[in-house]
Parts: structure tokens; C-alpha cells; sequence
């Protein structure tokens, strides 16, 4: 599936395509690139979860009770035909499922994270902001921005629908599918609500479960993670789950601003079980803590805070005493210890690490980015925002020397245009050579004919 922002905070135009396994997001300061993962997290995420917002809802069964009538008018109107195509009708029918099986979880977390839909409108074109999900099965979900919702705008699918002709006294129904044919044998008007279901099983089932098997569980590690982890640490869990509930709770009072994605990567770190299993990371983990961090990442049940212990010794440092190098590497050691969900490679979660060469010595990010190979390769999809050109220059010899498929993975570089930011499709190509260069040379050639220009001043 391809997920398109238009229009998004400072983003003209931004692509994500979920079969790639490894993504690396490359650019300046400010240019939408922490704006482009967070959007994609909160969509896949609800997506994952797949909870219906409400049961039976009044306005999806009084739609169905006018669909139903479409339908018999449709039927006498053609007494001959065998068969009724019956897609036109259904489409009202699906963009109420989808609204409250999908729309309206997504909209939530959305206004969990930005607060007021208008911030959100486009700063350069003044339009507002747009999702677009396409399926390589034909399916395309257009959602706009409204001030205060997200609107379904158009859906389309590539599958018919069609409503045989048999009696409506039948005591039940049958529905089929049959290349991009769905059949509807039987009485329609009984048990309309499970017939919506299982068209939506068939209609919609085959994208977004498909990608729902792709993307069991996701987890975020924002940029700063060691100041947030500590700072939040001081609050408790309350502040994290408050802040994720603050439209159903009547009392007024003010809680510190904080995204979704962040309240999600501290009720994790906060919530770990005793009972984790093993699991394919964890030796990932491990290697981390004897070649990088020369110690251990442990967590403490009792107060609920990860440790770390310097090997070779009986120390507990909490990681506000440890060094920079630790408090940021620590998170992501956790993470993989103890958090993510996966007994076997074949579960497919998938981790958005924003910076993860943040305070780390160009030595270290080199060591990283080895390690986020090695994850990938165990099953773990990698979204990653980044400034080092020492995590591209280890990426694109990955490549050169065959350890890591070019068609796995995806680099955009994100660029400021007239109408905001968005991903040059010509800049930073991924081939069996490796990735072109284009947003880290021109510094590194500026600095170098400044070197030059002041030595033969001096000499």
C-alpha cells in the first residue's frame, strides 16, 4: 500500500510505501520529515488495531435500511436481468463502515497529537491537509482534513458488486466472491448488519487485512527519547494514559502537550511484563550491550525504570546518570529486550526511530546502522529520520557490497519547495552502487574548498 500526504503541516507531498523494509528519511532542519513518520505511525497503527469505534451505529443502520430499499427499487425496475449491479449503492454503505471502523480512530489520534486540524492546513497553499491509501488492489481512500474531522472524500474499488435475483422470503443470505465480482444470493433485509461485515471481510478485508498481517505491532522512538524518558519518568504513567483520554474526561485542567507517538513510547517503556519471551531481537540486543554500550540494559519491575549496568560490576545507574551514549542507545536496547512483540520473524513489526545518531560518536552510528541491518533482516521493518551522512555512507556500502537489497529499501529526500516540502524523486537514487549523494556532498565540498581557499592565504 501507498500512503500519500498532500498538503501536510509543511508538506507539499510526501510517499510512503509499506512493502519496503528498511526506510530512510534524509534532509534539513524543519522540513516535515518528523511530520511525515508521525502521520504514517497513527494511520498504520489504527489501522492495526482495527477496533470498531461504535456498535451498530444508528447512522450506518439507517444508511442500510435506505440501501436495502435502492436495492428492491433497482430490482423492479429490471425484471428480466438475472443479476443487479448494486456497487453504486454500496459505496455509501462502505464509506460509513470505513468511517467508523478506521476514519474514526485515526481522527482521534490525530487530535491527540495536533490538538486543532487547522495547524495542520498547508502553510505555503493555504489548502487543507489530505491522506490518500492506495491498494495494489485497485482500492484508493481519499481523506480530507476538515477543521474539526477527517472526511472520507472518495473511495474507490476496483470489485463489483452484484445482488441476484432470488426471493426475498428466503430465510438468510449467501455472499460469494468470484474474481472482482462479490454475489449477494438471498434476502438482503435479515441480519443486515453481519452482511455488512462480511462484505467488508470481502471487500475491504483483503487490503487492510492483508496489511494488518504486515503490521501486527508498531513502536516509536522519538527524537530526544533519553530528556523524554527522564522527564517523563518524573510524572508517572497517569500523565502518558491522561493525555490519550483527555476528550473523555469532564473535569478541566491542563495537561503538558504530548504527541500520541510519544505517550506510546512511555507507557512501553513503562509497562513492561515479566513474562516476555525470548525472541529474535534479543540477541540483536545483546550485541549491542557487549560492542557498543559495554554493559547491560535491565529493568527494575518494582519502580518501573529501566537501569544500566556497567559490565563487570554490581552498579545500578538510572539513566540520568549515565552518559549521553547510553541514555539514547538504552531505549532502543529496551525495545528489543523486552517491548517488541515477536516470537517468530514472521510477525513483521515495524519500529519508527527518529535521529537515532543523536550524541553518538561517527565510530558508534557506523555500528548502528550494522545493527538496523541485522533487524531487518529478522523481520523488523525500520522507518528511520536522520542528519548523518556516517549512517548513509555505512548504508550505501551495505549495498555495494551486496549485504543489504537496494529494492528493499526506500531513501527520500526531502526538499523545500514553493509550496512546501517534498520527497525529490531524482535525489539520492538506491541501486546495487549504492545512493547517490545529494544532500550531504555539497556541505562536505563547501567546507573542503573553504579549507583549501585559507591554506594558500596562509601560505
Amino acid at each position: 500500500m501507498l500512503i500519500q500526504l498532500k498538503n501536510f503541516g509543511p508538506i507539499s507531498y510526501f510517499e510512503f510505501d509499506t512493502e519496503k523494509q528498511m526506510h530512510f528519511i534524509f534532509g534539513e532542519n524543519n522540513i516535515g520529515k518528523s511530520y511525515a513518520i508521525s502521520a504514517v505511525y497513527l494511520i498504520l497503527k489504527n489501522i492495526s488495531n482495527n477496533q470498531f469505534y461504535a456498535d451498530y451505529p444508528v447512522e450506518l443502520e439507517e444508511a442500510y435500511a435506505l440501501f436495502v430499499k435502492n436495492i428492491q427499487k433497482k430490482i423492479s425496475l429490471n425484471k428480466d436481468s438475472v443479476e443487479i449491479d448494486i456497487t453504486k449503492e454500496s459505496k455509501i454503505i462502505f464509506k460509513l463502515f470505513f468511517k467508523y471502523k478506521y476514519l474514526i480512530p485515526i481522527q482521534q489520534s490525530f487530535f491527540n497529537t495536533y490538538d486543532d486540524f487547522r495547524s495542520l492546513k498547508n502553510e505555503f497553499s493555504q489548502k487543507n491537509s489530505e491522506i490518500i491509501l492506495k491498494f495494489e488492489s485497485g482500492e484508493v481512500f481519499n481523506i480530507v482534513f476538515d477543521e474539526h474531522q477527517l472526511i472520507a472524500n472518495e473511495i474507490e474499488f476496483k470489485t463489483s458488486l452484484v445482488n441476484f435475483k432470488t426471493s426475498q422470503s428466503e430465510p438468510t443470505y449467501h455472499v460469494e466472491k468470484s474474481g472482482n465480482h462479490i454475489k449477494i444470493h438471498g434476502n438482503i433485509k435479515k441480519e443486515r448488519i453481519f452482511l455488512i461485515e462480511q462484505l467488508n471481510r470481502l471487500l475491504l478485508g483483503e487490503s487492510f487485512g492483508t496489511l494488518k498481517k504486515y503490521y501486527d505491532k508498531l513502536y516509536f522512538l522519538p527524537a530526544s527519547r533519553s530528556g523524554l524518558y527522564n522527564s517523563l519518568n518524573s510524572f508517572s504513567v497517569i500523565l502518558a494514559t491522561l493525555s490519550q483520554n483527555k476528550t473523555r474526561i469532564n473535569t478541566k485542567f491542563n495537561l503538558p502537550e504530548m504527541s500520541e507517538q510519544v505517550s506510546d513510547y512511555f507507557l512501553n517503556l513503562s509497562n513492561i511484563k515479566k513474562d516476555k519471551k525470548t525472541n529474535p531481537f534479543s540477541e540483536i540486543a545483546q550485541l549491542i550491550e557487549q560492542k557498543v554500550l559495554k554493559g547491560f540494559v535491565r529493568f527494575n519491575y518494582n519502580n518501573k525504570r529501566i537501569y544500566f549496568q556497567p559490565e563487570k560490576t554490581a552498579i545500578s545507574l538510572e539513566l540520568s546518570n549515565t552518559s549521553s551514549m547510553i541514555s539514547e542507545i538504552a531505549p532502543l536496547v529496551a525495545h528489543l529486550k523486552y517491548i517488541i512483540d515477536s516470537e517468530n520473524i514472521y510477525s513483521h513489526n515495524i519500529l519508527f526511530i527518529e535521529e537515532p545518531e543523536a550524541h553518538l560518536h561517527p565510530k558508534i552510528q557506523v555500528e548502528l546502522m550494522k545493527i538496523f541491518a541485522l533487524l531487518a533482516q529478522k523481520g523488523l521493518k525500520i522507518v528511520m529520520t536522520s542528519h548523518s551522512n556516517y549512517l548513509f555512507n555505512k548504508l550505501s556500502n551495505m549495498i555495494l557490497a551486496k549485504e543489504i537489497d537496494p529494492s528493499t529499501i526506500r531513501v527520500a529526500h526531502m526538499k523545500l519547495g514553493e509550496m512546501g516540502s517534498y520527497v525529490d524523486e531524482n535525489s539520492m537514487q538506491v541501486d546495487e552502487d549504492g545512493i547517490d549523494d545529494d544532500n550531504f556532498s555539497e556541505t562536505a565540498e563547501a567546507l573542503y574548498l573553504e579549507r583549501m581557499k585559507l591554506y594558500k592565504q596562509n601560505h
